[in-house]
């Protein structure tokens, strides 16, 4: 029996996640155009179809928290950097390396390998791959200040302004515009149980009176007895 199978194409703008069925995408009016090798086809979602505006510092914005969620913050300082891009060997790529990530040149002194030159990379596993350099980009970053005091570095694809439409994955993680430590446990407002009581390691077993005719001179069949009677008494009232 015959299977069929496909897959989605993804935005080919930074790291954006929007995806689409090829088809849909098509006749939703995507753009889609042949890509460069090793990309099939380069396709640039809704959001980067149109033009996306700066931003400013004072300006509030929707960006991911440390904690995995996504809140309102503020654009506090405007920087460059500069990231490069590589096609690594195994047709993946990369586009956001550090200029010390290539370790076969020494780019601070240098500057960027020409387009096409074989590299050497340091992956974030700590291991070196090989790939080829494609180009030098200068990109515009934001930091931002979350309400509870933290702060991130992020570029503007990263970043979302309050009239922008958000991708799905967003909006099922927005947390709104309280603090991130809204979503946090207070362990003092949890209620906890407390530990079931200890069951005796003795067995609790029935001793019968000694028999008055069979006491010796000793009373030891009494001592005893009365013992037993104070230690079973101790762990009564222990466990109460």
């Amino acid at each position: 029996m015959k299977k069929a199978s496909g897959c989605c194409v993804q935005c080919s703008h930074g790291r954006c996640p929007t995806a689409y069925h090829p088809t849909c995408a098509q006749a939703g009016g995507v753009l889609m155009q042949p890509g460069e090798w090793p990309f099939v086809v380069h396709v640039t979602c809704c959001r980067h179809k149109a033009a996306m505006h700066e931003l400013s510092v004072g300006q509030k914005v929707i960006c991911k928290h440390k904690n995995g969620r996504y809140y309102q913050c503020d654009v506090v300082q405007l920087s460059k950097e500069t990231f490069y891009e590589v096609n690594f060997d195994d047709g993946s790529f990369s586009d956001n390396l550090f200029p010390e990530d290539i370790v076969s040149r020494d780019c601070a002194q240098l500057g960027p390998p020409p387009s096409g030159e074989v590299v050497q990379v340091r992956w974030t596993d700590g291991l070196v791959y090989g790939a080829k350099f494609v180009a030098a980009h200068i990109t515009q970053m934001y930091l931002v200040e979350f309400e509870d005091g933290s702060q991130l570095t992020a570029k503007r694809d990263d970043v979302y302004t309050l009239d922008e439409e958000l991708p799905k994955r967003v909006k099922s993680r927005l947390g709104g515009s309280g603090s991130p430590y809204d979503h946090m446990v207070h362990f003092d407002s949890v209620h906890v149980a407390p530990p079931p009581r200890a069951q005796s390691l003795l067995p609790v077993c029935f001793i019968p009176p000694p028999n008055p005719q069979c006491i010796n001179n000793n009373n030891n069949e009494f001592y005893l007895y009365g013992a037993f009677l104070d230690t079973q008494g101790r762990l009564t009232d222990r466990e109460q």
